[in-house]
């Protein structure tokens, strides 16, 4: 059932295509303030109102509340007045973790919410947090659940993004010396031999052309049982498209658990 939609701005949207449930709120901004959507891959495609915004940011969650938490507070600290925000929910088991994104608001920034309906991998929801983006903003990326970000991240990341003349690069606000080599430096940026999954930027042209096809062929496999899905995944697009890893300098985005979804609070990366 789709409202008509004869006066965006001020209606209230909500939307049922198949088991797609979106719950809807109005908002002075002409979007809803939050969408919470329970989806599969190809429902994703029906989803038509996303605003157009200059930044998109997806960010996986699978329990671990304390990270989250953390993450939450210091990503509604920051600078989302041109953002759209993803939260994909890999079928989450802590209490505390399900109430903290229920609860979870921006005000006035777009912010949608997908939970899937089982556990897929932190690949898997990348994929389906980019693909609702994939037409509305200008530069895309994700950040892990056990972050914290700088106020101005997102022009950070954009700013040393414009500064290499290479449409062939993914960035990272995160520099992890511990492991990933430095290649080269420049006043705002390294150049990385690798990159690990806490955070990738590009541009939404990029994505399209070059990586989102790597993304989809590694996907086809069972990321779940991936430990090094985002090596694997950096591995092949480097050899395959000849692609640069770049990160700020300094870092803006602070890794603030140990290893990826297997993170521990004892353990802490340093940007």
């Amino acid at each position: 059932m789709l409202s008509r939609l004869s006066n965006f701005n001020s209606i209230v949207l909500c939307l049922l295509i198949g088991s797609i449930n979106l719950a809807c709120q109005k908002d002075e901004t002409s979007v809803p303030a939050s969408v919470s959507i329970y989806e599969t891959l190809p429902e994703l495609e029906h989803i038509h109102f996303v605003p157009k915004k200059t930044f998109g940011v997806v960010m996986t969650v699978f329990n671990r509340p304390n990270f989250l938490k953390q993450t939450l507070e210091s990503l509604k600290d920051s600078d989302l007045s041109d953002a759209i925000v993803v939260i994909v929910d890999d079928k989450s088991s802590a209490l505390e973790t399900l109430a903290l994104l229920r609860d979870f608001d921006l005000g006035g920034v777009p912010l949608f919410k997908i939970t899937h309906r089982r556990n897929s991998g932190v690949l898997t929801g990348i994929l389906h947090g980019f693909k609702l983006l994939e037409n509305s903003v200008d530069y895309i990326l994700n950040i892990d659940s056990d972050v914290l970000v700088k106020k101005d991240w997102l022009l950070k990341l954009r700013q040393a993004h414009a500064a290499i003349k290479d449409p062939h690069i993914i960035f990272s606000g995160f520099n992890s010396e511990k492991n990933h080599p430095i290649l080269s430096c420049s006043e705002h940026w390294c150049e990385k031999k690798s990159l690990g999954g806490i955070n990738f930027f590009m541009s939404q042209s990029f994505y399209k052309s070059h990586f989102v096809k790597c993304f989809e062929d590694l996907n086809r496999f069972d990321p779940r049982v991936w430990r090094d899905w985002d090596w694997t995944l950096m591995r092949t697009v480097q050899l395959i498209d000849r692609v640069k890893f770049y990160v700020t300098k300094p870092s803006v985005v602070q890794h603030i658990g140990n290893v990826g979804l297997n993170s521990n609070e004892r353990s802490y990366d340093v940007a």
